[in-house]
């Protein structure tokens, strides 16, 4: 993310022959999901007059966030916002980059009437995010089952996939 941010501040101030302002990257890297200390870096960047927050949010991390966005009335950038959230508290002037995608592997499941669906996933984001998702009785009513499996690691994964395949 930080790569995609400097070539874009780059290229705007380098390639631009309109722009009528040029932009000043403040980053500072940030290690924890600590409130606190997540709470000290922004009133310390505020302090520097930094206007939009771009920043990777994680479950613990995405309240912090929101709250000062919406105190403070600042934009948030983030690649991805959590699917579930503790509080019910969204980021008023948050920009969510990636959109959601749930439905549409419900549609994929619903158009191709599968009946077993296995879904990995590696953080608790995609088990939420399945877990609350409807999920179709595909061909007219029959009962599908769908295998909820954490890839812990890869040797893991790939073993119930080849015990899985075996069965079939």
């Amino acid at each position: 993310m930080q790569t995609a941010f400097n070539y874009a501040i780059s290229f705007h101030n380098n390639n631009d022959s309109q722009a009528r302002f040029k932009v000043e990257p403040v980053v500072e890297v940030l290690e924890s999901d600590d409130s606190y200390k997540i709470g000290q870096t922004l009133c310390s960047q505020m302090e520097r007059g930094i206007f939009t927050l771009i920043a990777p949010t994680s479950d613990p991390s995405y309240d912090t966030f929101a709250a000062y966005s919406n105190m403070f009335q600042m934009p948030l950038v983030s690649p991805a916002f959590p699917q579930q959230t503790s509080s019910d508290r969204p980021s008023h002037l948050g920009v969510n980059l990636r959109p959601r995608y749930l439905r549409a592997i419900v549609d994929v499941i619903n158009y191709y009437k599968w009946k077993t669906i296995i879904y990995l996933y590696d953080s608790d984001n995609g088990r939420l995010g399945i877990g609350r998702t409807q999920l179709p009785n595909p061909a007219g009513g029959e009962s599908s089952s769908t295998i909820l499996l954490s890839s812990g690691t890869n040797i893991e994964t790939l073993g119930f996939l080849m015990f899985r395949e075996g069965k079939n």
